[in-house]
């Protein structure tokens, strides 16, 4: 690495991004979004793609704590166990944690777009972070600005091919 240049130093390669040193860029379909969804909201998102999930646990699963393996930390020590969460009904058997985790790698995996579930507030953010014009018109009521966010934004930053996705 050249000395004279260090991480705050460079340039973002982004189109419009003024930002320098190291940071990241998140697609809208990322788990850095949508790890905050409600399993609902997510579940939603599915459904409203026909694409299935499960709800209920595996046959012969542990009742009540989730079993997806983890690797912990006891002092110097790695080893791998089950999660151990609390699991809650029709959520397939999973901690919450891990249920969102499971119904955001299903989206990612059938490379669904977000962007059609969300809120006006939610389009109004994602078009500025890309720095879309979202300035409304004079007359224009909630769901028309919201609709021609929507289209915009699809339009014009689509999901791209640099996120992993089952093809």
């Amino acid at each position: 690495m050249n000395p004279s240049l260090s991480l705050s130093q460079t340039a973002c390669s982004v189109p419009h991004c003024s930002l320098t040193g190291l940071h990241a860029h998140h697609p809208r379909d990322c788990f850095f979004y949508l790890r905050d969804w409600e399993p609902a909201r997510l579940q939603a998102l599915l459904q409203k793609n026909n694409v299935e999930f499960n709800t209920e646990p595996p046959p012969g699963s542990q009742a009540g704590l989730c079993g997806v393996m983890e690797q912990k930390e006891e002092g110097v020590r790695f080893f791998d166990a089950p999660c151990g969460a609390q699991t809650q009904a029709g959520q397939a058997g999973l901690c919450e944690k891990h249920y969102r985790e499971y119904l955001v790698s299903l989206i990612n995996g059938h490379s669904l777009d977000p962007a059609p579930v969300y809120d006006l507030a939610e389009l109004g953010a994602a078009c500025r972070r890309y720095q879309l014009d979202c300035v409304r018109g004079d007359v224009e009521d909630d769901g028309a600005y919201s609709a021609r966010l929507l289209r915009k934004l699809m339009a014009d930053v689509p999901l791209g091919d640099k996120v992993p996705r089952k093809k």
